[in-house]
């Protein structure tokens, strides 16, 4: 599966299992709150800074986000 959907749909399932809401994710994160619907949603590709900071905010390591995701093809 594409890392960017598998990272969406991570983030969404590991804040929902902490029942944190948008809103106390965001803040949590340093984030606007449209941040985190807009990558829940598969609407924005967040950059390196902004992954760490939803690991952060959600207390697991980064690679917690992109389990399940295909690894790169390379060529």
């Amino acid at each position: 599966m594409e890392p960017l959907l598998v990272f969406a749909q991570n983030v969404r399932r590991l804040r929902l299992e902490r029942e944190l809401t948008q809103e106390s994710l965001a803040q949590r994160a340093s984030l606007n709150t449209t941040d985190i619907r807009r990558i829940e949603n598969h609407r924005r590709d967040p950059g390196v800074k902004v992954v760490a900071k939803i690991a952060a905010g959600l207390g697991v390591p980064i690679s917690a986000l992109f389990e399940g995701a295909d690894p790169p093809e390379f060529r």
